[in-house]
């Protein structure tokens, strides 16, 4: 009962932070804009609760923790895909009465916001805690390895790999990998003297998790206790966009592999797989929960900005060809658009809600 509390609420505190974060920036944006905004909501469905500010916008919270909206005046839907009639005199502060380049800014703000989100939480992550990395010191080699064979001795404390300086324990992990049965030299300090061991690290075959096989290269070496390392200010900026570009590229290799059918669709995860992440990283410290929010805001933002109807790539695709044109399109390619763009995602979201109702159904 209390895992499946603690999930709850941490799914809850991190949609709420993403989706929070991501409105927001289409409420600002908006806002700088002129156009009025009415309503604030985090969640869809049943209202539980809001309030009403000083400028006649009302903030709620709603029983389905699946997303969010802004609504702004003359919307006829959270979607702001209908318009109902205003006075005249306050068409232009409407989304509908706003320029194309206005639409389109007041779309990008909100996956913007996301991404702003992760540079901000993965550079306080480096500058607050450090960065997690395992000294280069040999800890232990493996019987029969190729590192055995080499020579290599538990306290070497490993310098370049096929001349190549290494600082971090993963940097040599990520250059073995490359070197299935290459001879590679590698300098080390034993005692302080530097020596040069030749290895060559075996081919071994790997699954990853959607079957496929590949060759990668092991030399039989283990690693100490990974331990965090002080990050300069600088450096923190510096990483927190690595990283951030690192996510990005992942997020696009993985959605390239979904839609081309590399990668089962079953693998895409609903609330209920998000929930227990989120509770996984509650429960391992606020660090990783933190980091989880990072990597879901990157995800929304840059999900957002795919060209599907309903969604802001899809609206600023819209002002796109509205410039090209000169003119709107009519009402009735709107709204077969805008169907169209409700189906597509209708249809995503059933796929991860079977998938987790499949997961929970493994797990009785």
């Amino acid at each position: 009962m209390f895992e499946t509390l603690l999930a709850t609420a941490a799914y809850v505190l991190l949609i709420s932070t993403v989706v929070g974060i991501h409105e927001l920036g289409h409420y600002l944006a908006a806002r700088a804009l002129g156009i009025q905004p009415v309503e604030f909501s985090i969640g869809f469905g049943r209202l539980l609760f809001s309030w009403t500010d000083a400028r006649g916008c009302r903030w709620s919270f709603r029983a389905i923790p699946m997303g969010g909206y802004v609504k702004f005046l003359g919307d006829g839907d959270a979607a702001s895909s209908t318009s109902v009639d205003v006075a005249p005199d306050q068409r232009r502060r409407t989304l509908a009465g706003a320029g194309p380049g206005a639409r389109a800014a007041v779309a990008f703000a909100g996956p913007f916001a996301n991404l702003v989100l992760t540079f901000v939480v993965l550079t306080g992550l480096y500058s607050g805690i450090g960065r997690l990395y395992t000294p280069t010191v040999v800890e232990g080699v493996l019987p029969g390895s190729a590192a055995e064979a080499a020579g290599f001795r538990p306290g070497d404390r490993i310098v370049a790999i096929g001349g190549v300086a290494i600082a971090r324990f993963e940097d040599m992990q990520a250059l073995v990998v490359a070197r299935a049965g290459m001879p590679t030299t590698v300098e080390i300090l034993r005692g302080g003297a530097p020596i040069v061991l030749t290895a060559t690290p075996a081919a071994a075959q790997v699954e990853d998790n959607f079957g496929r096989r590949r060759e990668i290269g092991r030399i039989g070496l283990k690693g100490g206790t990974p331990v965090f390392e002080r990050v300069p200010v600088a450096s923190a900026f510096s990483h927190g966009l690595g990283d951030m570009i690192f996510l990005a590229r992942q997020i696009g290799q993985i959605l390239r592999e979904t839609v081309v059918g590399e990668r089962p669709v079953d693998q895409l995860a609903g609330p209920a797989r998000i929930a227990e992440a989120a509770g996984d990283a509650m429960r391992s410290g606020w660090p990783n929960l933190l980091f989880l929010v990072a990597f879901f805001s990157i995800n929304l933002g840059l999900m957002n900005l795919l060209p599907i109807p309903i969604m802001d790539g899809g609206l600023i695709a819209l002002c796109g060809v509205e410039v090209l044109r000169g003119r709107p399109l009519g009402e009735r390619a709107q709204r077969v658009v805008t169907a169209m763009g409700l189906a597509m995602v209708g249809c995503l979201m059933l796929v991860v809600v079977v998938n987790d109702v499949r997961y929970l159904f493994s797990r009785i």
